[in-house]
């Protein structure tokens, strides 16, 4: 682990999508791909209450 701490969530911007991800278990984790005009705080919001 870094002095930074352990990763929460990931989010991946590219030209056409974006990545969130987030570990919801030890050994799993749930990512979405969404389209970069979506809400993107809604959805983080709902991967990270899962």
């Amino acid at each position: 682990m870094s002095k930074g701490g352990v990763v929460i969530q990931t989010m991946m911007e590219m030209e056409a999508l974006v990545l969130l991800a987030t570990p919801i278990d030890d050994d799993s984790a749930l990512a979405v791909l969404a389209a970069p005009d979506c809400g993107l705080a809604l959805v983080g919001y709902h991967i990270c209450s899962w």
